[in-house]
């Protein structure tokens, strides 16, 4: 549209539809209406006579005329005005509007963004990559908790990239070789060169003085076979024909204990598959087996040690500590998870499909009166007394670090909390650890963490994930420092992300259980065998023992080699 006498008063006729959202329909069009009339016939501004406002009028006519032409302009002005602050107005508003989402959408922005950092973070967990920024092993010698134990960087800040360690010994390492074995089962002489390396010459003369050197081995694995020869006898009161019961019980020919006990073994602690097994029995041990058959001897021994699998269960309730923790497992597709209790005298394993607080109430009851370690997970709210796990808080401080680097309360917290481990840790140095200290000692230390940690529950900030550690720490706030009150209570679970370790190895290689029968018998292998490491005693002894042993007799075996009382 060219530009006509109208524009010099301030607005065109296309920034007038800046108006049409915000007057009436009928305004707009009587105001575009006039708009169409002026642009055809604007006010005159300049000519000659009374069309120009520095003529002087001499008579009552042009003075008239001249005043008329004026005030149509003046009228025009006023109108041009009204409008051009209408538009401004309405501009303002717009531009207020537009300002507010555009700070939504960043904000919207950042969190998305966030979120999307949190999740890479999770699949480098699954991915068994680690994240770029983790806690140094030195530092979380004890908090390498579980199969997404984090790494992140506690000295430094979480910009910083993390120091690639470098593989093998320091230089300068001394090396270690293996002790001289106390036992020598056999002695092999080896003669000196028939000639000489110095000189060449072939007559050599022996002396009685000898340097040993040691083979460690062990004898060629062939298959043994034993032959049982039940004899029959005759009462000579009835003349009834009588024999040995287990003559007359199972097949003719069966696996033995040791051969037992090391397939048991394997499938527990290597996670070897049946069939790896099957081959391994036929060409190693020279005792052909099938998956099935092998499936079927490891299956037996669980059941044996069903019993020593109760009494274990039935131990839990009575421990005055334990350590708790669960992770997800498969079951022929389906979601079911796998529930670890454990101490320093019993590991108890569980699968179930719910992960409810109704799994570790039906285990350790509801007034369970002892002190369990857990994360943060609400299941394990019901018991009184709990230790959560400060190395867990730790991690995820600092996986959010990684998200939200230029949060200043995040640094906070994780000053806090760093300072609260390195004065755990110290006194856990000890030569007897919390027992070491005095009970002044001991409740000077209390004061001092809970004053550190009410000083970080005062604490605000914006970002949601950071107020919500502070919220975690104001629940649990009785129960992140317990450990200073029992010697026999750490700060973190470690050891049940340890003993958890082990199954989820398992269920990587063997992607979990077919059918719940399955699950419940591994929980019973793995359950009894762990305990039992935990006991310092030979394994494959104990299992060979179970194998032998009837199982009516098996109670008396729970009582002698696991002893839960």
């Amino acid at each position: 549209m060219e530009r006509t006498e109208a524009s010099f008063l301030g607005i065109t006729f296309e920034e007038l539809k800046n108006l049409e959202p915000v007057i009436s329909k009928s305004s707009y069009e009587a105001i575009k209406k006039e708009f169409r009339k002026q642009e055809q016939s604007p006010p005159p501004l300049k000519g000659c006579g009374v069309y120009n406002h520095q003529y002087c009028p001499v008579n009552e006519d042009e003075y008239k005329a001249q005043n008329q032409i004026l005030k149509e302009r003046l009228q025009w002005q006023r109108t041009a005005y009204s409008l051009i602050a209408m538009c401004n107005d309405f501009l303002s508003k717009d531009n207020l509007r537009l300002t507010k989402e555009n700070e939504n959408l960043n904000q919207a922005t950042e969190q998305l963004r966030k979120e999307n950092e949190r999740l890479k973070q999770q699949l480098r967990k699954v991915l068994g990559k680690g994240n770029k920024k983790q806690i140094s092993r030195n530092q979380n010698q004890d908090s390498e908790c579980g199969e997404n134990s984090a790494q992140s960087c506690p000295d430094g800040d979480a910009s910083e990239g993390r120091k690639k360690k470098k593989r093998g010994a320091p230089k300068g390492h001394i090396g270690n070789t293996r002790a001289i074995p106390d036992k020598v089962d056999s002695v092999e002489i080896i003669p000196p060169p028939d000639v000489c390396p110095g000189c060449g010459q072939s007559h050599i003369i022996e002396t009685p003085a000898f340097r040993s050197k040691y083979i460690e081995d062990i004898p060629p694995l062939a298959k043994q076979v034993i032959e049982k020869r039940y004899r029959e006898g005759i009462c000579s009161h009835c003349h009834t024909p009588v024999i040995h019961p287990n003559a007359l019980e199972g097949p003719p020919v069966t696996i033995g204990p040791n051969l037992t006990a090391a397939l048991t073994m394997m499938r527990q602690q290597l996670g070897a598959t049946y069939r790896k097994l099957s081959r391994f029995s036929s060409e190693v041990f020279q005792i052909p087996l099938s998956p099935s058959g092998v499936f079927g001897i490891i299956n037996r021994m669980s059941y044996k040690l069903e019993p020593l699998y109760k009494g274990i269960e039935a131990g839990l309730p009575d421990e005055a500590v334990l350590h708790a923790d669960e992770t997800g497992w498969n079951m022929d597709g389906a979601n079911w998870y796998l529930w670890c209790f454990c101490n320093r005298r019993m590991t108890y394993f569980h699968l179930t499909k719910s992960r409810g607080a109704k799994v570790p109430k039906s285990i350790l009851g509801e007034d369970y009166k002892g002190i369990l370690h857990a994360d943060f997970y609400a299941a394990y709210d019901f018991v009184k007394k709990t230790q959560r796990c400060i190395i867990h808080l730790q991690r995820d401080i600092y996986d959010e670090l990684e998200v939200s680097p230029e949060d200043t309360v995040l640094h906070q917290l994780k000053e806090g909390i760093n300072s609260i481990i390195d004065r755990a840790r110290q006194i856990r140095e000890r030569p007897r650890g919390l027992l070491s200290l005095s009970q002044e000692e001991r409740e000077k230390v209390k004061k001092e963490m809970e004053a550190g940690l009410q000083g970080l529950i005062h604490l605000d900030s914006s970002n949601q994930k950071t107020e919500a550690f502070l919220n975690r720490i104001f629940k649990y706030k009785m129960n992140l420092l317990r450990f200073l009150d029992h010697h026999e209570v750490e700060f973190h679970n470690n050891r049940a992300e340890r003993a958890i370790r082990p199954a989820v190895i398992f269920r990587k290689t063997s992607f979990g259980n077919r059918t719940p029968q399955g699950a419940y018998l591994y929980s019973i292998l793995t359950s009894v065998i762990e305990t039992y490491r935990l006991k310092g005693k030979d394994i494959n002894e104990f299992l060979k023992q179970v194998h032998l042993t009837p199982i009516e007799k098996m109670a008396r075996l729970n009582r002698v080699l696991i002893d839960t009382s």
